[in-house]
């Protein structure tokens, strides 16, 4: 998903003649700092990142550079300067809400490096919020490692093994839910009729898998598109610190695995 958001962006600035220095930080605060700092030396015309989380010395970087800041990917707290994205916490309500309709009363959200990644551990509260607002009995089961198909697998088995009575489970994200549904398939365990099982961020394989997965699919060419028109627009007027907020919204694509 963060790879479409990346070619939406680039498709669009290319098209303005504006090239593009793409950098990745796994989560790590020091070395979103040092990429920020070292844009800020190449004296770009503009910097994009992903999310509202950032250190206090990044965030004091980024408060003082006299560019356009764009925040990617998330909403919720006051931006730098742009935000492009969505409330995860509000994703996570969804997929709760989804569950809780289908008559799931024992839910479970298999999270991965939880204690890095914000957004999926806002995710996880939405959810848990909203399952037990419903009566619902919900916990969170998570795993410090890379959310991946191997690591959902084993959270499932995790969840399984100390509350087996549980109908419904909600991801991290798609490969994580794609674990849970091998995992099923391992033991034997119907999909949805014993366990309903909801990913994130609709991936290729979700309309394809057996069972199809219901999942969450959030707008990244939208978000692409929507942070490039901010991008070429501030460097056209030189014109930032907008405080503009764009809402792109998610979407619950419902399939057969609940």
């Amino acid at each position: 998903m963060a790879k479409k958001i990346d070619d939406a962006v680039l498709d669009e600035l290319k098209r303005e003649r504006l090239n593009v220095l793409l950098g990745h930080t796994e989560y790590d605060p020091d070395e979103e700092e040092a990429l920020v700092r070292t844009a800020l030396s190449r004296k770009s015309a503009a910097i994009v990142l992903t999310g509202l989380h950032h250190s206090d010395a990044t965030r004091r970087l980024l408060r003082g550079a006299s560019v356009p800041v764009v925040e990617l990917w998330e909403l919720g707290s006051q931006p730098i300067d742009s935000a492009v994205g969505f409330d995860h916490v509000t994703v996570g309500r969804t997929v709760a809400a989804h569950l809780a309709a289908r008559g799931r009363g024992r839910l479970r959200f298999l999270g991965a490096r939880l204690h890095a990644d914000h957004r999926a551990r806002s995710r996880a509260e939405g959810f848990l919020a909203a399952a037990r607002a419903a009566g619902a009995e919900a916990e969170i089961v998570e795993h410090p490692g890379a959310a991946g198909v191997e690591v959902g697998g084993f959270l499932l088995a995790r969840a399984l093994d100390e509350t087996p009575g549980v109908e419904g489970i909600a991801c991290s994200n798609d490969h994580m839910a794609l674990g849970a549904i091998f995992e099923c398939q391992r033991r034997g365990i119907a999909i949805p009729e014993r366990l309903a099982i909801v990913g994130f961020g609709d991936l290729e394989f979700a309309g394809v898998c057996n069972p199809s997965l219901t999942t969450v699919r959030p707008s990244g060419d939208l978000i692409g598109r929507e942070a490039a028109r901010v991008i070429v627009e501030s460097v056209r007027t030189g014109r930032y610190r907008s405080g503009e907020v764009i809402d792109t919204h998610h979407a619950l694509i419902h399939r057969l695995s609940s």
